[in-house]
């Protein structure tokens, strides 16, 4: 498998629809936008926001066909606060589920390291799950991270996930929810030397 930076806005979308389409299932997600149209509705609305920075300083991963993909934050780039802010305000149907979002947004600033190679989303195709393909976004991201000796951050948004990322070194740090959702576990990778 072949591992490229998105290089188009057409690409940027296909990599939307691989992330809509790989976290239909997603607790924390599914809590958000309860139904499966409300998800195939919203869903690109907010990856898009949460994944611009990436598509726009060159850290946005795939395969050659689209099929799994990882967007970096890297360090000294912030994401785009005010359009996740309105993905959120426009998207998120329930006033009580915003104002946990809003809450949970909040309590990881306590866990996130400042200046890091940051993963707000990672993921493949549901039918292609399981076969080494996010095994392989991560590795090509972390040998960057590792030859700059830099920390990793993310937030697993899924707890079957911490095991996946516990193998590439991650460690969580606590837990993170509000009002009724499910819990988020931030993890960090330590610098390597």
């Amino acid at each position: 498998m072949n591992i490229k930076t998105l290089k188009s806005e057409n690409e940027f979308s296909q990599a939307i629809n691989t992330i809509t389409e790989a976290f239909m299932a997603d607790p924390v997600w599914s809590w958000m936008y309860p139904t499966e149209s409300a998800r195939l509705e919203a869903y690109p609305i907010f990856a898009r926001a949460f994944t611009q920075q990436s598509y726009d300083n060159g850290s946005f991963y795939t395969d050659d066909s689209l099929n799994a993909v990882s967007a970096w934050v890297k360090p000294n780039v912030e994401l785009n606060e005010h359009a996740i802010i309105d993905a959120i305000s426009n998207t998120v149907q329930s006033k009580e589920t915003s104002e946990a979002l809003f809450s949970i947004f909040e309590q990881f600033d306590a866990y996130h390291p400042g200046e890091c190679w940051y993963l707000p989303v990672i993921g493949v195709l549901p039918n292609l799950q399981n076969q080494g393909l996010g095994t392989k976004l991560m590795l090509h991201t972390l040998s960057k991270i590792d030859s700059e000796k830099q920390i990793a951050y993310l937030e697993s948004t899924n707890a079957r996930n911490i095991s996946f990322y516990e193998g590439f070194g991650f460690k969580v740090l606590g837990e993170v929810s509000a009002g009724n959702s499910p819990t988020i576990y931030p993890m960090l990778r330590q610098a390597k030397s």
